[in-house]
Formats: structure tokens, sequence, C-alpha cells
């Protein structure tokens, strides 16, 4: 009996110990934003004709809003590391968009407030 019971667990605890240690991946590692990860905003022209706007983090341009936003900015405007963070910015872009999309959408148009197909509202795994 203990040797029975020996060959059975030694195979199911090697199974539960490798089912932990490698999970599945399911997306790409999300690459880094580099200085751009802390911009509320990054663009070229920033337009806010919403009075009582906040945001947070900094907020990155070339062309100012007519209406400053509320919230705590270290950056603001187009000094640096705006230049920095635009180029982070331009190279996450690019390594996002190489990666390949692995969901099939439903054929026809898609209202992704509502489309459940892939899991819950909003999340895309």
């Amino acid at each position: 009996m203990r040797r029975i019971t020996r060959v059975l667990f030694t195979p199911l605890l090697l199974v539960a110990f490798v089912s932990d240690v490698v999970a599945p991946a399911y997306a790409f590692p999300a690459p880094s934003l580099g200085a751009a990860s802390n911009y509320g905003i990054l663009t070229n022209s920033y337009i806010n004709p919403l009075p009582g706007t906040t945001v947070s983090g900094d907020i990155g341009f070339t062309t100012a809003p007519a209406i400053v936003p509320a919230g705590v900015h270290t950056n603001y405007g187009s000094a640096l590391p705006y230049a920095t963070a635009g180029a982070d910015q331009t190279s996450t872009l690019a390594i996002l968009g190489a990666q390949p999309c692995t969901f099939t959408f439903p054929a026809g148009p898609v209202n992704l407030a509502t489309d459940i197909s892939h899991g819950p509202i909003g999340v895309y795994t």
C-alpha cells in the first residue's frame, strides 16, 4: 500500500507544482512608456473647452489650452521632458502596433459598450 501511495503521489505532486509555475500567457507584456508614463495628456495641440476639468499627471503640448486644467502638473507645456516623452510614446505605439491581435471579433459592427463575446464589457484578454 505504501508503494502504491508513493507511486500515485509523486506524479500528482509534480503536476501540481508545474501547473503553479507555468502559467499560460494570454497577451504580450505591456511595453514601457518611459518618460511618457508620468503624463496624463501628451499631445501636440491640447484644447480644453470645459472649465473644471482635472487632469492627473503631467500635461505636455506645443499649443496651450485656453483653460488650464486643475490638478498637480510637475511638467506643463513643451519644456523638457516633453520631447523625450513624445519619443517614448512613439516608440511604445510602434511596439503595440507590431503585436498581432489574437482576438476574433464577431462578424459585422461591434458595439464595444455592450459586446460581451470576449468577457466583461471594456476588458479584452
